[in-house]
């Protein structure tokens, strides 16, 4: 994701990138928080939790899709400060899955559920946030079901 992200900020003559920070960066985190005006963050959750910590300290609007994380009171303090947008997927076919699951949830539990993704060769985490949201989703309304998840 992150790589699309830059290739729609080079193909924008409206867009710039004032800094950018990954793991082979040797660059300061906290210098590049200040450099910027929003952070977009698609990166691990270890990046992500520093990412949190320096942006509680010093605020700036966050998009985040980072997943297989446990940042959340970060995230929720971070955004009674500014704005924030977490979400496991920013597709919209998988926020329409996922709408469409949240819609049908009466009739979806008759069944017995599973969950099956594919990824590309480099993901590096073996379940995605979405998988996991659709089974939390899922688990939430009919806490006694049985749902799989398959890689």
């Amino acid at each position: 994701m992150g790589k699309a992200i830059l290739k729609l900020i080079e193909e924008d003559p409206g867009a710039c990138l004032a800094a950018s920070y990954g793991r082979n960066s040797s660059d300061d985190l906290d210098d590049f928080i200040r450099k910027s005006s929003v952070i977009i963050d698609f990166s691990t959750p270890q990046l992500m939790s520093a990412l949190l910590d320096g942006l509680n300290s010093n605020p700036r609007p966050l998009v985040s899709g980072t997943t297989a994380h446990n940042n959340f009171e970060k995230l929720n303090e971070l955004s009674t400060k500014t704005a924030v947008l977490w979400a496991p997927n920013m597709s919209i076919g998988s926020n329409l899955m996922i709408g469409f699951i949240e819609s049908n949830l009466s009739h979806l539990s008759k069944f017995e559920t599973y969950i099956s993704e594919m990824h590309h060769k480099h993901k590096r985490d073996p379940l995605s946030g979405t998988a996991t949201l659709m089974q939390d989703i899922l688990e939430k309304h009919n806490p006694g079901g049985k749902y799989r998840r398959t890689e």
